[in-house]
Formats: C-alpha cells, sequence, structure tokens
C-alpha cells in the first residue's frame, strides 16, 4: 500500500497542528542550534591554520578571527582554544534546553491523542463496538499511540537534523565549494535511494507487520476470553498456531524493516570515505606548497563532513523511522477524524417516570442486517408493573432493550416515556432512571462493594448494603471472609453466575432506578440460582419498574403483563392465567418449555 507524500504530510501535521506556538519555538531553537554547530566547527579552522597563516577570505572564518583577536591575548593559540572550549560547552548547553523543550512537546502531544483515543471510544455509537474486533480496538488504544510517540520524536529530531545538516553544508560550500559540490551530488543520489526504500521496503513491511500485529492481538484476546471452552474442546493447538502464524508475519516484517535501515548507513559511509580517499589523490599529484596550503581547508572540511554524515544518517534513519511508523499512525487519524453516527445525548431533562412506556408502531433493523427485527410493533410498559417481553430466538427482544437503553433509534414510529419521545431527553437524565442487568453480567476484577458502586461516587456503605439487601446478595456477601471488600477475580470468576447476577442487580438497584431492565439475566443459571435471582427480582419488583426478557418461562409467570414475540411481531399479550387459558401462542411455548 502506498501513501502520497502529502497524505503524509497530512497526519504528520494533524498531530502537530494544536501546537503550533510550540512547533515555532522548537525551529527557532532548531535555526540557533544549526548556528552554533557551525560555529563551534568553524573555530576549529583557526587552530588547524595556526603557524601556516594562510588567508581566508570567508565571512564566518573572519567573524572567528575577529572574536579571537577580541580577546587581547598576544598567545593566539590559546584564545583559539579558549574559544573553542565556551563555544562547545554553550553548544551542549543549547542541546540540553533544546531537547528538554522538544520532549515536553512530544509527551504533551503523545499524552493528549492518547487522551483523545479514548474521548473518541466514549463518543463512539453502540454499533462501531459490535462491529468491531475487541483486538483491534485494544491495539488502536494501547499500541498505536506510541507508534504516535515515536513518529512525533522522529519528526522533531528528522527536522533538527535536516537545519544542522542544511547548516553544516553551508561552511562546507565556505570551505571547499567543489568538494561540497560531490557531496551534494551524492546526497541527491542517497536521497533518492532512501525514498525508494521507504516506500518499497519500511512503509509497506511495517503496514504488513501491524496488520499481522493487530491479529495476533485479535487472538490473544479471543484465547484468554474462551480459555474454558478451548480447554474443554481440546483447541489449544488450534489457537497456539493462529497466534505462531501471526508471530512469525510479524516478526519476517519487522526483519525486513531493520535490514532496510541498515543498507542507506552502510551507503553514506563508504560514500564519504571515497570521496576524502578521491581528493587525497588528487592533491597527492600537485606540489608539496599547494598541498600545504590545502591542508586546513582539507582538514577543517574533514571534519565539518564527518559531522555533517552522520547527520544526513540521522535524518535518513529519521525519514525511516517516521514511515514505520504511518501505518499505527493513519489508524489514530482515522479514528479521530471519524464521525460517528451518534444518537443525541443532550436534550430536556427527564425528572421523574410518572404513568408508562409506549412503543408506538416501532420498526427497525441493524445497519448491517437485510431483515427488519421489529415491524411496526405497539405495547406498553405501565409504572411499578412487571412486564415480561418472551419469544423464540431471534424474535426481537433484546434489540427492545437496545432501544430502551437508546443505543438504536428505531427506523420508524416511537418510544415514548409519558407521552414524549425518549430521545427528546437528555441521556444523563433518562439513562439515570434506568437499571440494567444483562445475560452476559459485567464484573470487573475488584471488590464487591467498586463492582456495585461502579463509579458511583457519591454513595455510602449503608447504601450499597440496601441495594445488595433488594438483590438478595447481602447474606452471601456477609459469608466470604472480606465481606464487600472481597476480590472477586477477573470477570467474577470467584463468584458464581447466581452471586454475580445478584452483585449485577445491586448495581441497579444502587441507582434507585425508576425502570429495572432484565435482559436474559437468569438463562445461563442453575434452578438453584435462578430461584434465588428470581426471588430478588420479585422483590425490587415492589419497588421499581421491572422489564424482563426470558427464555426461562417460569421466572416471568408473576408478570402483570406478558408480551409474546416472534418475527418482530407481537402475537399476543396479557396476564399468564389469561394467555394460558386462550392456548395460543404463549401456551404452545410455556408447555414445550415444560416438556423441555
Amino acid at each position: 500500500m502506498k501513501l502520497k507524500t502529502i497524505e503524509i504530510l497530512n497526519i504528520i501535521w494533524f498531530f502537530f497542528k494544536p501546537y503550533k506556538v510550540n512547533l515555532l519555538i522548537l525551529l527557532t531553537l532548531m535555526f540557533l542550534a544549526g548556528i552554533v554547530e557551525t560555529v563551534n566547527l568553524a573555530v576549529i579552522y583557526p587552530i588547524i591554520n595556526y603557524g601556516l597563516d594562510i588567508e581566508n577570505s570567508s565571512l564566518i572564518i573572519k567573524f572567528c578571527n575577529a572574536v579571537i583577536a577580541a580577546f587581547g591575548s598576544q598567545n593566539y593559540f590559546l584564545s583559539a582554544c579558549v574559544l573553542l572550549v565556551v563555544i562547545s560547552l554553550f553548544a551542549a548547553v543549547f542541546k540540553y534546553v533544546f531537547s528538554a523543550f522538544s520532549y515536553r512537546v512530544m509527551v504533551k502531544i503523545v499524552g493528549d491523542t492518547q487522551k483523545a483515543v479514548f474521548n473518541k471510544y466514549l463518543q463512539a455509537d453502540y454499533n462501531y463496538y459490535v462491529s468491531s474486533q475487541q483486538g483491534k480496538l485494544i491495539h488502536t488504544a494501547t499500541v498505536a499511540p506510541e507508534h504516535v510517540f515515536n513518529m512525533v520524536l522522529f519528526v522533531i529530531r528528522g527536522a533538527n537534523d535536516l537545519i544542522i545538516s542544511m547548516a553544516l553544508l553551508f561552511m562546507l560550500a565556505v570551505l571547499s565549494f567543489y568538494g561540497t559540490i560531490s557531496l551534494l551530488a551524492a546526497g541527491v543520489l542517497y536521497i533518492l535511494y532512501i525514498r525508494r526504500i521507504n516506500e518499497k521496503i519500511i512503509y509497506t513491511s511495517s503496514h504488513l507487520g501491524n496488520q499481522a500485529d493487530r491479529r495476533k492481538n485479535v487472538v490473544m484476546n479471543e484465547f484468554i476470553t474462551g480459555i474454558k471452552p478451548i480447554r474443554v474442546f481440546r483447541g489449544s493447538y488450534f489457537w497456539k498456531t493462529k497466534y505462531t502464524r501471526c508471530v512469525e508475519e510479524k516478526l519476517r516484517h519487522s526483519y525486513r524493516m531493520l535490514m532496510g535501515r541498515v543498507i542507506p548507513e552502510m551507503t553514506t559511509r563508504v560514500i564519504f570515505f571515497l570521496i576524502v580517499g578521491v581528493t587525497g589523490i588528487v592533491l597527492s599529484f600537485r606540489p608539496h606548497e599547494a598541498i600545504m596550503v590545502a591542508l586546513p581547508v582539507l582538514g577543517t572540511f574533514v571534519l565539518v563532513a564527518n559531522r555533517f554524515i552522520p547527520s544526513v544518517n540521522t535524518l535518513g534513519a529519521s525519514l525511516m523511522a517516521i514511515m514505520s511508523t504511518l501505518p499505527n499512525a493513519r489508524i489514530i487519524h482515522k479514528l479521530l477524524n471519524t464521525r460517528f453516527n451518534n444518537l443525541p445525548v443532550s436534550g430536556k431533562q427527564l425528572e421523574r417516570f410518572q404513568d408508562s412506556i409506549q412503543f408506538m408502531a416501532v420498526t427497525f433493523k441493524y445497519p448491517t442486517a437485510e431483515k427488519h427485527l421489529l415491524k411496526g410493533i405497539t405495547f406498553r410498559i405501565q409504572k411499578r408493573k412487571m412486564t415480561a417481553i418472551v419469544g423464540p430466538s431471534g424474535s426481537g427482544k433484546s434489540t427492545i432493550v437496545n432501544l430502551l437503553l437508546k443505543l438504536y433509534q428505531p427506523e420508524s414510529g416511537s418510544v415514548l416515556i409519558d407521552g414524549v419521545n425518549i430521545y427528546d431527553y437528555s441521556n444523563q437524565s433518562y439513562l439515570s432512571k434506568i437499571g440494567y442487568v444483562s445475560q452476559e453480567t459485567f464484573i470487573f476484577n475488584d471488590t464487591i462493594k467498586e463492582n456495585i458502586r461502579f463509579g458511583m461516587e457519591a454513595c455510602t456503605p449503608a447504601m450499597i448494603e440496601e441495594a445488595a439487601r433488594l438483590a438478595r446478595a447481602h447474606d452471601f456477601i456477609m459469608e466470604l471472609k472480606d465481606g464487600y471488600d472481597s476480590q472477586v477475580g477477573d470477570a467474577g470468576v470467584m463468584l458464581s453466575g447466581g452471586q454475580r447476577q445478584r452483585i449485577a442487580i445491586a448495581r441497579g438497584m444502587l441507582r434507585k432506578p425508576d425502570i429495572m431492565i432484565l435482559d436474559e439475566a437468569t438463562s445461563s443459571l442453575d434452578n438453584i440460582s435462578e430461584k434465588r435471582v428470581q426471588a430478588a427480582i420479585t422483590n425490587i419488583s415492589e419497588y421499581t419498574t421491572v422489564l424482563v426478557v426470558a427464555h426461562r418461562l417460569t421466572t416471568i409467570i408473576n408478570a402483570d403483563l406478558i408480551i409474546v414475540l416472534d418475527d418482530g411481531q407481537i402475537l399476543e399479550q396479557g396476564a399468564h392465567p389469561v394467555l394460558m387459558a386462550n392456548r395460543g401462542p404463549y401456551y404452545m411455548l410455556y408447555n414445550s418449555f415444560n416438556e423441555s
């Protein structure tokens, strides 16, 4: 994959643009550093020329002689050496100041980039996460910003080397015009050579290696997440093979990229010594007096060129390093410039839920789907009532929940709360009225107390305990060694499925929601755990409005209203006794469940 120069510059400028003032200061420091470096090397000429008294009419050499003469010392050689020491110390201090400021700018840029990536993830619509692989998302948030750091580092370093190289080139031209022309001719060939290597080897290898690295992260994430079934189904060798293949591909491209960086450095050193050697051979055929006249200039020229060549080498290495970081920088550039199909987050304030939630002729399909999952459905959820939604897999039950949680917006129709479209309310005020527990309960590696608190800082231990009691979780928590301070392990591995669900219910109840949504909350539990969670659901239904999505019909027989869905349409609705008496779809569904 080939990037155009204008695209490369746009990506680089995107990360530097917010820091224009800092960049101006950096460029000023770079130019001053180039001048100091040139003067530092120019002072060497009077020392080499001492005793030979060969005239040199160049401005910079005259400047150095004038400064030496200003010391007023009779010892010209001593004054030249003192000036060299002073300028060298000044150059060292200047370099330290430049490094300190440039590193501060680098850290600022990369830190802001990492924060911007996380903020972008916060802004992303739900479908972005559903349609993306976790490993790639993690790579973008963790690995890619490190490459941006390297890109910023090498852009600053490369710019500094470019300015110093230009200053040294000026010094070389002062000393020997024809020698400088020879170096320039070699430099043009070197630049063309570097460009070719950057396009054909460095960027391509980095891009392919980056893809392999992202696939590797995906495989590792899937392996860790699915370790239990992988062990049970003896799939370890398959996953090892997938991971090894990604690692080997990454290493192969990394090796090719590293070798691509070695060749230019070798080439410049060979060219430099060839030029010096050829110059010496040419001088050897000239008279002794001519050689003596040329020696101060030649010696200074070689010293300056010996400083110039490493600067060019470093500049070439920086360009290669920039090219190697571009694939990851491009990923972040693309992410930060992506406009997500975000649903409205601002709006009116919902003070309280007073009467009911209504689905009015709601039709919906997911962005990547061809088939509608909801087809003009209409129903009502009454306040302080328990409403259940049942039906076969794919009937649209969880889609209703996703719409209620404002993760998606209906294609047509409306979702109303007390007669007002839920999208007219701000996310903050609307979602604060909702508690949510899903089949795949999110438990993070911390204490039970923190898992119930879940970032809700303004709550007391008494409030946490009250929520746990409502969720019928307090008793088992107190049986643990450290009670509410007990660690739960990754994904709550130290708790049973029923305990995890009750922790999740307590988390929802801590927020004192007006509406509690339970999406398949008991589908993966054993009978005993199910009964305990069911007791918690029955308990909280006395305090709040409850919407239950269930496969297990035994958990919803006490619901005030049961809605039967199939193929995105409502077949019937009513209380359990009424639906059983009707002997319709619910009756058949309930009997088939009992038989199974």
